[in-house]
C-alpha cells in the first residue's frame, strides 16, 4: 500500500452543496416565498426544518430524503418528470449522514444527535383525539400547544394538544419532557 494516500470524505454543507440541487428541481413549488406541502428549500427554512423533515445523522428518519429516494412514497418528489439524478439524491443522504450542515456552523458534527439538539427522536404510534378518531403518525416535537406530527404520506401537521384526548397527550407530554 505504499504511495496510496487516504482521501477525508470532504465536508457537505447545504448551501455548496444540496442547495444547487434544489434550485435546480425544487424552486418551482419551493422557494422564493413558496413552501407547497410547508416546505421551502430557502436557507433559512431548511434550517428550521432540523428536527422536523430533516434528521441529522439519520436519512432514513429524514422526511425528505424519504420523498426524494422511496420508489413507493405516496408524496414523491419531484411529483411529475424525471426524478433527481442519484448522485444528487446521494449527496442528499450524505448531507444528512454528515450531520446536515450549513456555513455557519462552527464544525463538522455539530448537529449530532438524531434531532439536531430539537429533541427526541421521531416517536411512532397511534394518537386519538377528543372525538374517538385514531390518527396513525409520528410525534417530531411539541411546540407552541401543539403535537407536531409526520402523517404516513410525509405531511406534517400541527395538531392541537386540547384537541387530543387524556391519554394521548399525557403520551406527548412525556416525550416533551425527554427532550429536555
Amino acid at each position: 500500500m505504499a504511495g496510496c494516500v487516504a482521501m477525508a470524505n470532504p465536508v457537505i454543507v447545504y448551501e455548496k452543496d444540496i442547495f444547487p440541487i434544489f434550485k435546480k428541481n425544487c424552486s418551482r413549488c419551493h422557494s422564493n416565498g413558496k413552501s407547497k406541502g410547508g416546505v421551502s428549500i430557502d436557507v433559512a427554512d431548511m434550517k428550521s426544518d432540523i428536527g422536523r423533515i430533516i434528521i441529522p445523522k439519520d436519512p432514513g428518519e429524514s422526511m425528505i430524503y424519504e420523498v426524494l429516494s422511496s420508489p413507493t412514497i405516496k408524496n414523491k418528489m419531484p411529483p411529475k418528470g424525471r426524478k433527481l439524478a442519484q448522485r444528487d439524491i446521494d449527496k442528499v443522504r450524505d448531507w444528512i449522514m454528515g450531520g446536515a450542515l450549513f456555513n455557519d456552523d462552527p464544525s463538522p458534527g455539530k448537529n449530532t444527535t438524531a434531532t439536531g439538539g430539537l429533541g427526541p427522536k421521531p416517536l411512532p404510534g397511534t394518537w386519538t383525539n377528543t372525538d374517538g378518531k385514531a390518527i396513525k403518525a409520528d410525534l417530531l416535537r411539541v411546540q407552541q400547544g401543539k403535537a407536531v406530527l409526520r402523517l404516513p404520506g410525509g405531511r406534517v401537521y400541527h395538531y392541537p394538544l386540547n384537541r387530543l384526548s387524556a391519554e394521548s397527550r399525557a403520551r406527548v407530554k412525556e416525550f416533551a419532557q425527554q427532550g429536555k
